[in-house]
């Protein structure tokens, strides 16, 4: 093989997503050299990796991802031996989905045990590890009871430096459960540990419905129905019938 290739690969870059191609001429041999390909120091094959083509002289990446970045040489060998040409970068551009799911699935928030502050402000923190560099945030979702649908909670986002948000907008004398999420978009990592707390009661803020007041001549009865669940604060535990007049 003569030292020189006649046409090494140039660098090249693309967005991420986009087809990639990196063309090589090996150097003139006896017989004609064939072609492979090394990505940072590894060889690659075709039958490796469905998005790989090998072509003569061509090595095409389609589509591309952010994995794909780093540095090509183009290899030509015969009997004679084998020789690399100077190394190409391909730098793919902005930022591919399944990469990003991938680094999420790395972030672990660990949730501490929610401190309910007066008059029923809820403060939460956290740690955590591994954090992407790109991450958006911390959702804070939370759910009523042991069961049913988790809702995020108001004005509960955190940004990607913060460990901690207070909850404002809670009913009073209600259990809830809470947990943490990192996202990035519509994409989100693995959930925290689930934790408890419930909120301080209140007196109600509504007043009993239906009320009906029957006289007989000798005696009163007096009914109510109670207030709307979403307004008793807690545990209606008595009431009160006051008599003026």
């Amino acid at each position: 093989l003569r030292e020189d290739f006649r046409q090494p690969p140039g660098d090249v870059a693309v967005a991420s997503g986009d087809p990639a191609v990196l063309e090589c001429v090996p150097p003139r041999g006896h017989p004609e050299p064939s072609i492979s390909w090394k990505k940072d120091g590894a060889r690659l094959g075709d039958r490796d990796n469905e998005r790989l083509t090998i072509r003569g002289g061509k090595l095409m990446v389609a589509p591309t991802r952010k994995s794909d970045t780093g540095l090509y040489v183009c290899v030509a060998t015969n009997v004679a031996g084998e020789r690399d040409s100077a190394p190409a970068r391909l730098l793919v551009l902005g930022l591919d989905l399944e990469w990003v799911q991938q680094e999420l699935a790395q972030v672990t928030v660990h949730l501490q045990d929610p401190v309910v502050l007066p008059p029923g402000t809820v403060r939460l923190s956290w740690t955590v590890e591994h954090p992407a560099p790109f991450l958006a945030g911390y959702r804070v979702l939370l759910r009523r009871g042991g069961s049913g649908h988790w809702e995020e909670a108001r004005a509960a986002r955190a940004v990607p430096g913060d460990q901690g948000v207070l909850l404002t907008h809670l009913r009073h004398g209600q259990d809830y459960q809470v947990k943490v999420q990192p996202y990035f978009h519509h994409l989100h990592g693995p959930d925290s540990a689930v934790r408890a707390l419930r909120t301080p009661e209140a007196a109600p803020s509504a007043p009993p419905r239906a009320v009906t007041v029957a006289w007989n001549g000798t005696s009163v009865r007096i009914s109510w129905q109670p207030p709307p669940v979403a307004e008793q604060n807690g545990i209606i535990r008595h009431y009160q019938v006051r008599a003026e007049g």
